[in-house]
């Protein structure tokens, strides 16, 4: 496989629905690091990315708060030092093209063209499979944590699908 169609695999083929996992409940930081820590030491990490961030923007300098530990660095969570606790209360990066009239100041510093398999399939289901796990979803009630690592990791997708193959799923509320 060449390194072109490897960067394929991790593009969205499709538009992007009306939920976004990515921002679901808190906000998801699955795909921003690796080797992550314990939920203590990713929630010390995201705070100090955090006050950064603020310390940063008083003074209007994003690309600084963005070049201060250089491309590929992370914490010692394994969590990006760009990830913050947004103003809205949900984790995101303030590089975002979506924060920053359509320019991606992730560039260089992170793969933002890859989506994490749970999305992926996400984007492939229909309509109603998608609702229903987004239902599915809001009942687990997870935290931002155990958002993040079962959406990486694939044990919500995997949970939700065993449960969508149950005869029994009416009565469980899937229907």
């Amino acid at each position: 496989m060449t390194a072109g169609q490897w960067n394929d695999l991790f593009r969205l083929t499709a538009e992007p629905p009306e939920v976004n996992l990515c921002q679901y409940g808190s906000g998801c930081f699955g795909c921003c690091g690796e080797n992550y820590g314990k939920k203590e030491d990713v929630w010390e990490g995201l705070e100090r990315n955090t006050q950064e961030f603020h310390d940063y923007r008083r003074y209007s300098q994003l690309i600084a708060f963005r070049d201060r530990y250089g491309p590929a660095q992370r914490t010692n969570c394994g969590l990006c030092p760009n990830v913050i606790m947004m103003d809205n209360g949900k984790l995101g990066c303030p590089l975002h093209p979506q924060l920053n009239l359509g320019m991606d100041l992730r560039m260089g510093f992170c793969n933002n063209s890859y989506f994490c398999g749970t999305y992926r399939n996400y984007l492939a289901w229909e309509e109603g499979k998608r609702q229903r796990f987004i239902a599915f979803l809001a009942r687990k009630k997870l935290d931002w944590y155990d958002y993040s690592n079962g959406m990486i990791n694939g044990t919500l997708r995997k949970e939700f699908e065993r449960l969508e193959k149950n005869p029994l799923r009416r009565w469980f509320g899937l229907e």
